[in-house]
């Protein structure tokens, strides 16, 4: 599976002894990548989850994000438009 890493902290862990066999270069280079830890890529965004559709025989009607005003389900932790990270709002 893909994953991201941060390439300047790679770059900064990177040492080969001049002293080692092509192949033994090829397994470090490739151990130290996989010993990278996968890089934070994408900055969260929260929104609320507010009532958007008032209330029909006592229940709420539908909720939205308050970040894109997307229609989301009560039980969605995502908003499934924007990808927001939803709370609900009381």
């Amino acid at each position: 599976m893909s994953r991201y890493i941060d390439a300047e902290k790679l770059k900064k862990d990177i040492f080969i002894p001049l002293t080692i066999s092509y192949d033994e270069t090829v397994w470090l280079l490739n151990k130290t990548i996989d010993d990278q830890p996968t890089a934070d890529v994408r900055k969260n965004i929260h929104a609320k989850k507010v009532i958007g559709g008032g209330e029909c025989d006592g229940a709420t009607c539908w909720f939205e994000c308050s970040h894109c005003h997307g229609t989301v389900d009560i039980e969605d932790a995502y908003c499934k438009h924007c990808g927001a990270v939803l709370e609900y709002e009381k």
